[in-house]
């Protein structure tokens, strides 16, 4: 986690800037070209938003690492959506 200035408190608190939206800005921002500023463009915003209306309609999703390797990953409705098909199946 970054550690916050008394500055920057004052300032994210100004601006309503909350450290959702810096982590945010963290994670998907681009650094500048001299590496003293992190940016988040409206553009990226864009396509975050378009994943996460992906990972809401699918329930979310789940990964499972072994620390830095990934093992498998699932949409979590995925294994709802099996169970659903074959109630709707019909046997006779």
């Amino acid at each position: 986690l970054m550690k916050l200035t008394n500055h920057s408190i004052q300032r994210m608190k100004q601006r309503n800037i909350n450290q959702d939206m810096i982590m945010l800005a963290n994670i998907f921002g681009e650094p500048s070209s001299k590496g003293e500023k992190i940016i988040l463009k409206r553009k990226d915003i864009h396509r975050i938003i378009k994943v996460l209306e992906v990972l809401e309609r699918r329930g979310g999703i789940t990964i499972i690492d072994d620390r830095d390797t990934l093992i498998t990953t699932y949409f979590n409705d995925s294994f709802n959506r099996k169970l659903n098909s074959d109630i709707d199946f019909n046997f006779s």
